[in-house]
């Protein structure tokens, strides 16, 4: 009986010594109250400024600090030193807002000394802080053994498991892992999009959201802020295509430069000095179709000829000059234009923009005057809307036969108005259709206003015209 009863004792002895060996994994080593802290200072208790820890194997450091009162600012962190003369800031704990009551553990640091850094707080009235250091052999958080319960929910496979407060846990179902041999953490849940959200350091919040139907290239995801790269190169650009080589990326050598750049090869700069730049190999195209997506096939470019030159061409080869140019400086008339008798009428006319340039025209017109009555003559007529900044000429020529029989002029231009460039002798009515023409240069007003070459036929009556044919370019 009695060596039942001392077996017992001894079991029961045996397995009191175990729990109290389980209870005392987690090792605490040193511990430092600093009472009702009022002022910028560095301490490890009441009386120490520091803590020599060397030896005592202390790795893990907790940080526990209470608010008596209001403190309107108020930020500490954890230090340390090897030799208590010159100090690491915060390698221990970081600095931390402490205006409130609050805590934080250390990641594993073996270091000689340490001490709590008050760098900044202001009581109100007579608030203060307290701060408790202590420090751990191994981490205080746990990691090992124990028991988990599922009394704040059943715990699902492969979502994550978050604190309820206590001792136990809860699971969270918008966190969910792919599995133990998987490193992808997916968020959300069925009708709520995914959210990841990154406290700022000072204040609010950056987030990205999930689109409503995700997985698809086509369906963006949205974030609060711009986004912010390294320049990045032609090989690996800032912005770049996920599944092959092309995109975009900044010059790192010139700050003011971003490049477009496609299988390594830069395509198209944009800087600040410059403007858009192209390859000097490489045009600026189109085809015939609006689908530009995979087109390779272009049928009118723009290119680099030479230094100064700009070719106009009908393929994607640069230096193509096969191409035709049209622009609104070039008067094609193509149906006949009455002249009535006595009256100035607009053979071709151009709008001028509201800057100050000096411009010129070239123009042949065939003419024509079939009958008339009175003396009749043909004029050529130079109409600026708006007062030249300065006086240039006009020349003229009126053929009153097909063998170069001509009336000729030229006329100064400084006045806003018509102006009129020649005048012809007095002709004979006919059938026959004869040439005339003008040129000259206008330095034309920085206000926006016209410019026409003009015609009038006069006499008692006049079938006139001037003819389809005639053309005039402004340049």
């Amino acid at each position: 009986m009695k060596r039942i009863l001392l077996a017992s004792l001894l079991a029961a002895l045996l397995f009191c010594c175990a729990k109290h060996s389980e209870a005392q994994t987690i090792q605490y080593v040193y511990s430092a109250v600093t009472h009702n802290s009022t002022t910028v200072s560095t301490s490890c208790g009441d009386f120490l400024s520091s803590c020599n820890i060397i030896g005592t194997g202390a790795q893990f450091h907790q940080l526990s600090w209470n608010v008596s009162g209001t403190l309107s600012a108020c930020t500490v962190r954890v230090d340390s030193s090897t030799d208590n003369i010159t100090w690491n800031v915060g390698d221990i704990i970081a600095a931390q807002t402490c205006t409130s009551n609050g805590n934080v553990t250390s990641t594993a640091h073996t270091v000689n000394y340490t001490r709590v850094n008050i760098t900044a707080i202001t009581p109100t009235g007579s608030a203060s802080l307290t701060t408790n250091l202590t420090g751990y052999a191994n981490n205080p958080a746990g990691g090992s053994g124990g028991t988990v319960t599922n009394t704040g929910g059943a715990l699902t496979a492969n979502s994550v498991v978050l604190g309820a407060g206590g001792n136990d846990t809860k699971v969270a179902t918008g966190i969910v892992t792919t599995g133990t041999n998987n490193s992808e953490l997916d968020l959300g849940v069925s009708g709520t999009n995914g959210v990841l959200g990154l406290n700022g350091s000072t204040s609010g919040k950056f987030t990205m959201t999930a689109p409503a139907v995700a997985g698809t290239a086509t369906n963006p995801a949205t974030v609060s802020n711009v986004i912010a790269s390294p320049d990045g190169s032609n090989t690996n650009p800032a912005y770049g295509s996920s599944v092959s080589n092309k995109g975009l990326y900044f010059n790192a050598n010139n700050t003011s430069q971003a490049l477009i750049e496609i299988a390594t090869t830069d395509i198209m700069a944009f800087s600040a000095g410059n403007g858009p730049t192209i390859r000097s190999d490489f045009g600026l195209g189109w085809g015939s179709t609006t689908n530009i997506n995979g087109a390779t096939t272009w049928d009118t470019e723009l290119s680099r000829s030479a230094a100064g030159i700009v070719a106009v061409g009908i393929s994607n080869i640069a230096g193509n000059e096969a191409g035709l140019l049209r622009d609104a400086n070039a008067c094609r008339v193509t149906a006949d234009i009455t002249l009535p008798v006595n009256t100035a009428t607009t053979v071709c006319t151009w709008s001028l923009p509201a800057v100050a340039k000096a411009w010129a025209w070239q123009c042949k017109i065939p003419w024509v005057i079939s009958a008339g009555t009175g003396t009749n003559t043909l004029t050529i007529i130079a109409n600026a809307s708006q007062t030249p900044t300065g006086t240039t000429n006009g020349m003229a020529e009126i053929k009153t036969s097909n063998t170069n029989t001509a009336t000729e002029a030229v006329t100064a231009i400084s006045a806003s108005g018509a102006t009129t460039l020649l005048t012809s002798g007095t002709i004979t009515p006919a059938a026959t259709v004869f040439q005339s023409s003008t040129s000259g240069t206008l330095l034309a007003s920085g206000t926006a206003g016209t410019f026409a070459i003009q015609m009038t036929a006069a006499g008692t009556t006049a079938t006139a015209a001037a003819k389809a044919g005639a053309s005039c370019i402004l340049y």
